[in-house]
């Protein structure tokens, strides 16, 4: 069959079945293999890197204050909640591809919002204390964020159910936030503010 027709009916396994053409089942099982060991690295990447963000919040007193404390510097707690909500995610999504969809787009999503808190940290800066600087500012994140956001919108339009659970993610994240945990969010910068 032709690549496109093989593309239209398997998009997943294009690659592998590529590979299998040229370098027999040999091919096709590295691909496999390959794919599989990126996945998993991808998802211990984040799982880690979730961990850590759910430290840094609850150190900010953004999330419970438990989720911070470490074991033997690992925050236990937090890999735990980590892990948690990639399964429940994981159960909620309906296949593979949607799964995947909703990751780039939490990824999108990230990626406006760090675009945004850069240019509010280098305006609440002052030159000697400049946690950084980007060339063309604020031309350089507003572009960034705006290509993200748009990104992040076509992404949840094309896949509807990765924008729903995306977009319940963040309804029942920024509704945690404002009931539970804002006005000692709000303390703590005061009080960094003032220090």
């Amino acid at each position: 069959e032709s690549i496109r027709t093989l593309a239209a009916s398997n998009p997943e396994t294009l690659l592998a079945v590529a590979a299998q053409n040229f370098l027999g089942g040999l091919g096709f099982w590295l691909v496999v293999v390959a794919a599989v060991l990126s996945m998993l690295s991808a998802l211990q990447a984040n799982l880690f890197a979730a961990s850590r963000i759910a430290q840094t919040m609850a150190l900010d007193r953004t999330l419970p204050r438990r989720l911070g404390t470490t074991t033997a510097g690992v925050p236990v707690q937090a890999v735990l909640l980590s892990a948690v909500t990639l399964v429940v995610i994981m159960l909620l999504l309906p296949s593979v591809a949607a799964a995947g969809a909703a990751a780039s787009l939490i990824f999108l999503v990230m990626f406006t919002l760090t675009h945004g808190i850069s240019i509010i940290a280098r305006r609440r800066s002052d030159e000697a204390s400049m946690p950084f600087k980007s060339p063309l500012f604020p031309v350089i994140p507003i572009v960034g964020g705006l290509a993200c956001a748009v990104l992040a919108v076509f992404q949840g339009v094309v896949v509807p159910s990765a924008g729903l659970i995306t977009l319940a993610w963040i309804v029942f994240g920024v509704g945690m936030y404002l009931w539970l945990f804002a006005g000692r969010a709000r303390a703590l910068d005061a009080r960094a503010e003032a220090l």
